[in-house]
């Protein structure tokens, strides 16, 4: 009996993380079907296999679903990239951690369509705005720790200043990935090489860009200049 009782016990928030998950899912599906404004509550229940009485239990509006899944990706990618060594280099470890995450950003990818297309609500901008700022303070914070780490001899500024500049390549570098995959009709967008092709593509091009030097060009001298 007691076993039992436990059993129970372990399985239910397994089951509520899996129904959450496939609402989140259904709502990624319902965005690529009916579009954003199109989409109704009552669709994402119906294809999550629930009712929508059981939606609210879990979200109080399609936008929660968007808002719950680039929070939860945010923080499991500050996490996997915290227990990267110190020892290897930014932005290898940042292409480990998202080799790691492989099959995780279904939903983002629907989510970068979404985002790219505009038009939704004044709240809803509000919020994506606020989850992205806070996101990129963290993960600046996070570099800049990395940083002073592995050049105990750089100056402060310079090491804050450096992570700003990486932070902000790797988190265009993630949307450009996402956006290419959602514009592609990926939905599950790291389960496709896309991704990581599109992501190192970016990357690489920000890598390239910090050497650029332009090329002298010689200026012919007139032949009647100062001649007579």
């Amino acid at each position: 009996m007691s076993l039992i009782s436990t059993t129970n016990k372990n399985n239910k928030p397994r089951k509520r993380d899996l129904t959450k998950s496939s609402l989140i899912i259904a709502s990624a599906k319902a965005f690529s079907l009916y579009g954003y404004h199109n989409t109704t509550i009552a669709q994402i229940a119906q294809l999550a296999g629930v009712t929508e009485r059981t939606f609210y239990r879990y979200f109080s509006s399609k936008e929660g679903t968007i808002l719950d899944e680039i929070t939860r990706l945010n923080d499991l990618f500050l996490s996997l990239l915290n227990e990267q060594p110190d020892s290897i280099e930014i932005l290898d470890a940042v292409d480990r951690v998202l080799s790691e995450m492989n099959p995780r950003y279904g939903m983002a990818s629907s989510t970068m369509l979404v985002i790219s297309q505009g038009g939704f609500d004044d709240q809803l901008a509000k919020d994506l705005a606020r989850i992205s700022w806070l996101y990129e303070e963290q993960l600046q914070a996070e570099l800049e720790k990395r940083i002073t780490k592995s050049f105990p001899y750089i100056e402060a500024e310079e090491a804050r200043v450096s992570s700003i500049a990486l932070s902000r390549a790797i988190s265009g570098g993630i949307r450009f990935a996402l956006l290419e995959c959602a514009q592609s009709g990926i939905e599950e967008a790291t389960k496709s090489p896309l991704f990581m092709q599109s992501y190192r593509r970016f990357i690489g091009v920000y890598e390239r860009s910090l050497r650029m030097r332009p090329t002298p060009i010689d200026t012919p001298v007139s032949s009647s200049s100062g001649q007579y």
